[in-house]
């Protein structure tokens, strides 16, 4: 019984798969591809709901919540403690930097959005990547010395006018991060493969992703 239930689950993602791919519904080298993009998304999605389930469950059973979700209360700032984070850019190596918004996100992180009217002239050559590693540093700094400790750090939409910040407090609020990193790297991928088979000569634009904390040997993130 088991296994004719696998053999029909495995002519069903087969027969799946080929119909997306040849619907360019799911991008992949061959419909094969297609298919083991189909099956390990569906077992991603089993797992994930079981994960929720049994995260439910245990908060129904324990009227707490999980473990994962309990939130580190010292990493939360105030408004105005936000708004003197933002004052160690003033100069290095922002220019006026701005407090845009301030969120506590339900899902267990903090997200910061700084406007600025550009780099100071003593860092107008700073690359993109030093750029973001500065920011890391001086987040990281700001919550060692307020807070003796610091929550995961990502960075995105890093430029000359504007970066925004999220600071988990909870490791579901890295999971989630995670997972958000994960999908952008893959729509990227597919979207360079998309128009890598529409026009071969056409160079795919490289932009970056949010980054997480950058590793010892080389510092750099949703």
């Amino acid at each position: 019984m088991i296994i004719l239930l696998i053999c029909t689950m495995i002519v069903y993602f087969e027969i799946t798969g080929w119909a997306l791919y040849r619907c360019h519904a799911i991008q992949g080298d061959n419909w094969w591809d297609a298919t083991k993009k189909l099956m390990w998304s569906s077992i991603s999605c089993v797992r994930k709901w079981c994960k929720k389930f049994l995260e439910l469950l245990t908060e129904e059973l324990t009227g707490q919540p999980s473990p994962d979700k309990i939130e580190e209360e010292n990493l939360i700032l105030s408004t105005q403690e936000a708004l003197k984070l933002i004052e160690k850019f003033s100069g290095n190596p922002y220019e006026e930097p701005t407090l845009a918004s301030y969120q506590h996100l339900e899902w267990g992180a903090l997200k910061f959005d700084v406007y600025a009217l550009g780099l100071t002239e003593k860092y107008k050559s700073l690359s993109k990547e030093d750029l973001r590693r500065k920011i890391f540093f001086i987040i990281r700094n700001f919550y060692l010395e307020t807070r003796e400790q610091t929550g995961k750090v990502y960075c995105s939409n890093v430029s000359p006018e504007r970066f925004s910040i999220i600071v988990t407090l909870s490791k579901n609020g890295e999971r989630i991060m995670e997972e958000k990193i994960r999908r952008r790297a893959l729509e990227k991928e597919e979207a360079g493969k998309s128009l890598a088979k529409s026009s071969p000569k056409e160079a795919v634009p490289d932009e970056p992703e949010p980054a997480s904390e950058p590793k010892p040997e080389q510092e750099t993130d949703s």
